[in-house]
């Protein structure tokens, strides 16, 4: 196996593996609010993010997560394809895959670029506001990359 094939795949299953770590939370009518992560809802958002930013956001992650849950349904039948032997059905997983990657990145893009327009401290604000969204969007960055090496290899 490829060392950079290798790295990849230990960073993927790495940061695969911190979501299955996390504590129930408790059960209670009293129980204090947890921090919140892009997965399960959207962050709060600062007051030096403007309301038209925020919402716009809001209104097009849940479009980005589920392209993000595609490319890893697609990368773990990829991944099963190759461990089984099946080439065909690998190369087939990987350009579906690579086609969700592709669609996802531009409407990331589209979303994190969008900052630069703003002014300088506001744009700080929404980058600041993005980087929890931006840990995910790399974690399926990552994928891709793995989805890559295995149609090369």
């Amino acid at each position: 196996m490829k060392p950079t094939l290798l790295c990849a795949l230990l960073v993927t299953l790495a940061a695969c593996d911190d979501g299955k770590k996390k504590a129930p939370a408790p059960s209670g009518p009293a129980a204090p609010a947890q921090p919140t992560s892009p997965g399960a809802s959207t962050p709060a958002a600062p007051a030096a993010v403007p309301a038209d930013f925020k919402a716009k956001v809001e209104r097009a992650w849940p479009q980005i997560k589920e392209r993000g849950d595609a490319l890893k349904r697609h990368f773990d039948a990829a991944r099963a394809a190759r461990a089984a032997g099946d080439r065909e059905k690998m190369a087939a997983e990987v350009e579906s895959g690579k086609k969700v990657y592709n669609d996802l990145q531009d409407a990331w893009a589209a979303l994190y670029y969008a900052v630069d327009d703003m002014p300088s401290a506001q744009g700080d604000a929404c980058r600041n506001w993005l980087r929890s969204y931006n840990q995910q969007v790399q974690t399926w960055q990552g994928m891709a990359a793995s989805l890559k090496q295995l149609s090369t290899s």
